[in-house]
């Protein structure tokens, strides 16, 4: 984040995607692949199906809740996204997002 936090006026070269995508962007990738897009995909289950509480294991310790409309909107606008990438660019994330369990969640629904 700090690399972006403010790039307005920055000149030069981006990291090769390699190099971008490594350390703390693997990092962050992880926890939104053990934690956010697993409840992302459970919220919109449970919306889809009409239930009025959703429960799942969040590492460990159960979590539940009231499903919400928001998050259905999130994970569709995620898999967009992602869906809209051309074949060479999702190729080239593949491996770091099956290594940090994104995949999966991106890919399906």
């Amino acid at each position: 984040m700090r690399r972006l936090d403010d790039a307005s006026g920055v000149e030069g070269a981006w990291y090769p995607r390699e190099q971008a995508l490594g350390g703390m962007v693997e990092a962050l990738l992880k926890i939104s692949g053990e934690l956010y897009l697993p409840f992302l995909a459970v919220n919109a289950e449970a919306f889809a199906k009409g239930l009025e509480r959703l429960e799942m294991n969040v590492w460990g310790l159960p979590y539940a809740l009231a499903p919400f409309k928001y998050q259905v909107k999130c994970l569709t606008l995620l898999r967009d996204k992602f869906s809209a990438l051309d074949a060479d660019s999702r190729n080239a994330l593949r491996p770091v997002l099956e290594r940090t369990g994104c995949w999966q969640h991106l890919v399906s629904g």
